[in-house]
């Protein structure tokens, strides 16, 4: 499968930017889209993959959640929180688990239904006002 990385290269990272700067096989970088060909893009994403060590909120993965998008990513408090059994959880060091959800990601075109069949798994994102509900209820 290809990889899209999506966004504006962040800081900290060297490592990681000189690789991409080799234009490996099969990764494509796109860090100027607009918001509706972000959007557009992700709809046909067979997963999203978030091998974070650390988030805020992590706004990729609920929008792409949002859409109906897989997503595939590590075992943060903040995911549990947000997105709760929704996604697929891998710690980011288990590279043979992330490389087999992957791979059947890729073989069933991104279906969250045949891999999380049976599962009872529904996701409930919350929009702004039941966002500011519960926020001011805790101040």
């Amino acid at each position: 499968p290809r990889l899209f990385i999506v966004g504006r290269r962040g800081w900290n990272n060297e490592t990681v930017f000189q690789r991409l700067d080799r234009r490996p096989a099969n990764v494509v970088e796109l860090n100027n889209l607009s918001d509706g060909a972000t959007t557009a893009l992700v709809q046909g994403y067979c997963g999203l993959l978030a091998p974070s060590h650390c988030e805020g909120f992590g706004l990729p993965v609920v929008e792409a959640a949002a859409l109906g998008v897989p997503v595939i990513c590590n075992k943060l408090a903040v995911f549990r929180e947000i997105l709760s059994e929704y996604p697929i959880y891998a710690d980011v060091a288990d590279i043979y688990s992330w490389e087999t959800m992957i791979r059947k990601l890729a073989v069933n075109s991104g279906s969250v239904n045949s891999l999380m069949q049976g599962t009872g798994v529904e996701l409930a994102i919350p929009d702004w006002t039941d966002h500011f509900d519960q926020v001011l209820r805790l101040t």
